[in-house]
């Protein structure tokens, strides 16, 4: 294959497969150049623009800055946890690396789970190849960490922190924490944790159950503990489409964003 290639690259303003054959080049440099200069970077450009925390950030100017925190908020099963692995996708996009703390589920579930909204994101039109480089490149952000119900503290998260940062393993820049149960939780172990965040160069996302008014003990709970969130995105699901509103974003509250989801997919619905 000829530098003469490189150059039609360059110039092709399409994210298709382009329909020169590069299989049985010679050159290494042409495939490289081809799959990890070029449309690797329209490919992870086209994740981006697809991710809901990418387009709060440049539509509405919401984000979270270190040691402050985020909240994923919605009735049980409306799709918590993948909105929480799309923000999670979106920031090892971003170079940024990700510690996923699940409190109910395996390592190999979360995998499952990341597995799953990364093929929703996907654009078919894009090579296999690019896909699977740019799968790989991400998943090096990205760290899962475990606890059995009930043995979630402030004290074991810093111990293992620390044991990670210590050793060289893994340093996050996002932590990710799924399933803490926010009804029956303690405020002073979270208020302790918002202050040793406070200290670190991280931000903090949960899932957060909301529970109904008349449900009186635990919504009373949960209400009390909002007012320690940064950021608090809301979605209330229909039956062809799931609205999502932003509820709380530093002293603002209640602030709608006219963006909706696919109830199947959880991503951006465009129609």
């Amino acid at each position: 294959m000829s530098v003469n290639h490189v150059v039609v690259f360059l110039l092709m303003n399409i994210k298709k497969k382009s329909k020169i054959d590069c299989k049985n080049c010679k050159v290494d440099f042409c495939r490289i150049f081809y799959l990890k200069n070029w449309n690797y970077t329209m490919l992870k450009e086209d994740f981006l623009s697809n991710n809901i925390l990418n387009i709060l950030r440049k539509k509405h100017n919401h984000y979270l800055s270190a040691g402050e925190f985020g909240a994923v908020l919605s009735r049980a099963g409306v799709g918590k946890t993948a909105l929480l692995v799309q923000i999670a996708i979106n920031e090892m996009l971003l170079q940024k690396k990700v510690l996923h703390i699940s409190l109910n589920n395996s390592v190999e579930k979360v995998k499952l789970w990341y597995s799953e909204v990364f093929k929703n994101l996907e654009n078919k039109d894009y090579d296999l190849r690019q896909v699977n480089l740019l799968w790989e490149d991400i998943i090096r952000r990205r760290f899962i960490m475990t606890f059995k119900p009930g043995e979630f503290s402030l004290a074991k998260l810093s111990k293992r922190l620390s044991d990670l940062s210590e050793q060289d393993i893994f340093t996050p820049d996002v932590l990710i924490i799924d399933d803490y149960p926010f009804d029956k939780a303690d405020k002073k172990m979270l208020v302790d944790l918002k202050e040793f965040m406070g200290g670190r160069s991280y931000s903090l996302w949960f899932s957060v159950r909301k529970h109904r008014e008349e449900d009186s003990e635990n919504y009373n709970n949960i209400a009390d503990i909002l007012n320690i969130f940064n950021l608090i995105i809301e979605f209330e699901p229909s039956s062809e489409k799931i609205s999502l509103n932003i509820i709380k974003s530093g002293s603002k509250e209640i602030l709608e964003t006219d963006l909706y989801l696919d109830p199947h997919t959880m991503l951006l619905n465009k129609q």
